[in-house]
């Protein structure tokens, strides 16, 4: 199905981006966007504010968006 490739596509490129970004962003990537998990389960989890959960996801997305823009160019 669609949604089993675009989710194998997406686990493709978290592989990549956590090679590029660094503790704790890669944690809560990936506790959110693999694990599925809400954010304040993870805020919570991590002993940290959703804010902080909230800025970290956007970093990470932010590198996602730019590595998948590289991928389509290429």
């Amino acid at each position: 199905s669609k949604h089993d490739s675009d989710k194998e596509y997406n686990e493709q490129i978290i592989g990549e981006i956590m090679k590029k970004i660094e503790y704790p962003t890669v944690d809560i990537l990936r506790a959110c966007y693999i694990d599925g998990k809400k954010y304040k389960d993870v805020a919570d989890e991590m002993g940290i504010s959703i804010s902080t959960v909230k800025k970290h996801m956007v970093k990470a997305l932010k590198i996602i968006r730019e590595m998948k823009k590289n991928i389509h160019r290429s």
